[in-house]
């Protein structure tokens, strides 16, 4: 499934501090904000639908290996 990319506004000053203190803990922005969305989705999403959603990429997958074959 191809990936979304999101556009979101901030201060210039919070995001080249948060990328230096990042970069002091071996991290970067774009990655932490991969993984609050990750924790946002296991919060807010109900588990059938998560596990709908994971069922159908699963079958998605196979069906381009099948096809690349």
């Amino acid at each position: 499934m191809p990936k979304i990319k999101l556009e979101i506004e901030a201060e210039p000053a919070q995001i080249d501090a948060l990328r230096v203190y990042l970069g002091r803990k071996d991290t970067y922005l774009e990655f932490e904000i991969a993984r609050h969305i990750e924790t946002l989705y296991g919060k807010y999403v109900p588990a059938i639908v998560r596990d709908y959603i994971s069922e159908n990429l699963k079958n998605k997958n196979n069906e381009r290996r099948s096809e690349a074959t």
